[in-house]
């Protein structure tokens, strides 16, 4: 069945989609998409759903909660005024023939975008999001161990890089459930320029790190391994003191090559000069990591990038990298709102800007900047209250149980029809 009526699909082929998140089309325009798209699969023939548009629907849907693809193009057709079917496929097709790398290429283009000059401070974490029970999935990213099979799902971890001045997702090394964090952060060593300062938690904390950074000429901020002897707490007073590391016997297959025999460290794990950061100093730097927990709670939760529905793994990567666009789409947003109100980036709310990106599809305008305008006005007149304390003080607890359901304990078409599952035990 035609995407398009007969009549219309002549003259309004490319014109299907108005972006329906006006605000942000500043931050992401036709022709650095056409750009990107060029540099990855060339030019090809003009479609209803051309690469901008295929883009734009991932992100209405990220910003909508993971909407389904009928939702989308529902969306879609109430933008362009056009009569679209939603049962065609014509948007799964159009995504299926997306290349691969673009909404990669177009995340990353626009998390540049909101860099401020000089060098960035990075936040280097890791996470994991859960894919459907596909053999394709099982075969790349598996399950965990401890699940039986047909009971469990395969999931993909990654090692992210984000960007502590804006927000942005920078860039991404994905891997299994077997890898660790430390080892997939590796691949991003090379992608962080010189001058750049990272900071990461204890389990990326060795001496293939801090080597590979001082040869790499950027800096770290890295917690002491609770594992290592001269382990030092960072509470109360600190210590300041330069340590001379020695290169391990047997290191890692997957640290650099000829690492130095020794290394000066500073008992908080850092490469950065004493004389000019403190104890004290690189503390309160360190204490800033807690954000990247915050951001993956925005991109997993907010915008229900914990659970992708795709059934290969090459889809996977590419819806994961829509959310990601999204995510980074909306960061630039805050990072502009907080830059002309004065306010710190972190007291603009992440989820009040999504709010203020549905209420702008309202607004009796066509004209982007004049609903960007809107936007940020809106952001800027609702921030966030100060916290308390720098640092968390909320527990990880929850005040209101779920419904409790019984665990699945074989597969789901093992089970009888038309009994409910308490019958089934």
């Amino acid at each position: 069945m035609p995407t398009l009526s007969r009549k219309r699909s002549s003259s309004s082929r490319g014109q299907v989609l108005r972006p329906v998140q006006l605000a942000l089309s500043h931050y992401l325009p036709r022709e650095v998409v056409a750009a990107l798209a060029a540099e990855h699969a060339g030019r090809g023939r003009r479609r209803v759903f051309d690469l901008y548009q295929v883009l734009w629907a991932g992100v209405d849907q990220a910003l909508g909660g993971q909407l389904s693809q009928s939702a989308v193009v529902s969306r879609l057709a109430a933008a362009s005024g056009q009569p679209l079917d939603r049962d065609s496929g014509a948007l799964c097709r159009a995504r299926q023939r997306c290349p691969a790398g673009l909404a990669r290429a177009a995340a990353q283009e626009v998390s540049r975008r909101a860099q401020q000059p000089g060098p960035r401070v990075w936040l280097l974490d890791g996470s994991s999001v859960v894919l459907p029970d596909s053999p394709a999935n099982q075969a790349r990213y598996p399950q965990s161990p401890s699940q039986q099979p047909g009971l469990g799902q395969p999931q993909m971890r990654f090692v992210a890089l984000v960007d502590l001045a804006s927000g942005c997702l920078g860039h991404l090394a994905l891997g299994t459930l077997y890898d660790h964090d430390a080892k997939l952060g590796r691949a991003l060593w090379d992608v962080v320029a010189p001058g750049d300062l990272v900071i990461a938690d204890r389990g990326f904390a060795s001496y293939g790190l801090l080597a590979g950074a001082a040869r790499r000429g950027f800096r770290v901020i890295v917690r002491q391994h609770q594992r290592r002897l001269n382990s030092v707490a960072l509470e109360g007073e600190m210590d300041d003191r330069e340590e001379t590391w020695t290169c391990p016997k047997r290191p890692a297959d997957w640290w650099d090559d000829d690492l130095p025999e020794r290394l000066s460290v500073l008992a908080l794990n850092t490469n950065l000069p004493a004389d000019r950061y403190p104890a004290p100093a690189v503390l309160d730097l360190y204490r800033q990591r807690w954000r990247v927990e915050t951001r993956f709670l925005e991109l997993k939760v907010t915008l229900g990038a914990d659970q992708i529905r795709a059934a290969t793994p090459d889809l996977a990567e590419a819806a994961l990298w829509q959310c990601i666009l999204a995510f980074n789409l909306v960061g630039c947003l805050l990072t502009e709102a907080a830059r002309r109100s004065g306010l710190e980036r972190y007291r603009l709310s992440f989820h009040g800007a999504l709010d203020a990106l549905a209420a702008a599809t309202l607004l009796p305008t066509a004209d982007a900047e004049e609903a960007c305008n809107w936007v940020l006005a809106e952001v800027i007149r609702n921030p966030l209250p100060r916290r308390q304390s720098p640092c968390r003080d909320e527990p990880r607890a929850l005040r209101r149980h779920h419904r409790a359901y019984p665990w699945l304990t074989k597969p789901r078409d093992q089970y009888p029809r038309g009994r409910r599952m308490a019958d089934r035990e």
